[in-house]
Order: structure tokens, then C-alpha cells, then sequence
């Protein structure tokens, strides 16, 4: 995924479903971190991850800027259950 300009990332795909709207993805996201960031815990359970809100039109991810990412690839880790 490329670097937002605000910080901002919404994954519409993960989106919770509800009457009106079918969800791709039903399960459950307890933890976000940017691979590599301030927030990366490396999955072992420390620290508290990213600030993310799931409703019924997206995921939406709200990152610290990378420094010297300029067009390079960002990832996030999702952490399902």
C-alpha cells in the first residue's frame, strides 16, 4: 500500500456488515501495527497497536507518518480474533 498523505488508510474489504450492507470479512481485528513502525509489537502482544475504527462502509487506519518512505510500500499487520 502506498503512504497516505494524511495518515489515513481505509480498507473497504474489511468493513463490518450489517442489514444493508454485505461485509467481505466477518471475523474479528484485535490488534493493527505498521510493520516496521513506532507501534510494530512483532505479535507479541505488547504495546497497544494503531488507533483503527470498524463500521459499516470501512476499516479505517489511522498511522504515523514513515519517515523516508516517500513511494515505497507500506504493510500493516491485522491481527485477527
Amino acid at each position: 500500500m502506498r503512504p497516505s498523505d494524511d495518515g489515513v488508510y481505509r480498507f473497504t474489504r474489511l468493513r463490518k456488515g450489517d442489514a444493508a450492507h454485505n461485509a467481505d470479512f466477518h471475523g474479528f481485528i484485535s490488534r493493527i501495527d505498521l510493520l516496521g513502525g513506532p507501534t510494530d509489537g512483532e505479535g507479541d502482544g505488547k504495546g497497544k497497536g494503531l488507533e483503527w475504527t470498524r463500521d459499516e462502509h470501512a476499516l479505517e487506519v489511522h498511522a504515523p507518518a514513515v519517515p523516508g518512505s516517500g513511494d515505497s510500500p507500506i504493510t500493516f499487520r491485522i491481527v485477527i480474533g
